[in-house]
């Protein structure tokens, strides 16, 4: 059951709801007793600054390798300008022969499952093969005269026969 309505009085809160001008804010920032541990900024070297770091290292240790083995081998670098950056020609060499793996890959992959059904396939046949071979020979032995006089013995032993 519902209770009925008190009257009440609110005060209104003692803040603004307007933001603060830049001076006011300064002055509460500076009055703030978290300013001694969090007044000064330190600049830590972040997960990124150090991944890109290794990374330039990285590919500048690949660049002076790569230049070196041409130099040993007496090859002029075709991208010495490109900070070893392949060119469009060879770009397109690189993928073309990765679409040709790519392709190969399947292909092969397509052969080997193809192999393995026809494996299981040969497997069920003959296994079919000999249940029925086996079958067929039990039926010819239980079907003549020494299978149906075996047969006699071992009923007549055990259900004990007219003799």
């Amino acid at each position: 059951m519902p209770t009925p309505l008190a009257a009440t009085r609110l005060l209104p809160p003692d803040s603004l709801m307007a933001a603060l001008d830049p001076i006011q804010f300064q002055g509460r920032v500076a009055t703030s007793p978290f300013v001694a541990k969090y007044g000064t900024t330190i600049d830590r070297q972040s997960a990124y600054e150090i991944i890109t770091s290794r990374l330039a290292a990285a590919r500048q240790a690949a660049q002076a390798a790569a230049d070196q083995a041409a130099q040993s081998a007496g090859v002029p670098a075709t991208t010495a300008g490109q900070g070893g950056l392949m060119t469009p020609a060879q770009q397109r060499r690189a993928i073309e022969q990765q679409a040709r793996d790519i392709a190969r890959a399947q292909r092969e992959a397509e052969r080997q499952r193809r192999a393995d059904q026809r494996a299981a396939a040969a497997e069920a046949r003959a296994r079919d093969r000999m249940v029925s071979t086996g079958v067929r020979t039990a039926g010819r032995v239980l079907t003549s005269r020494a299978g149906q006089s075996l047969i006699r013995g071992v009923f007549g032993t055990l259900f004990g026969g007219g003799r």
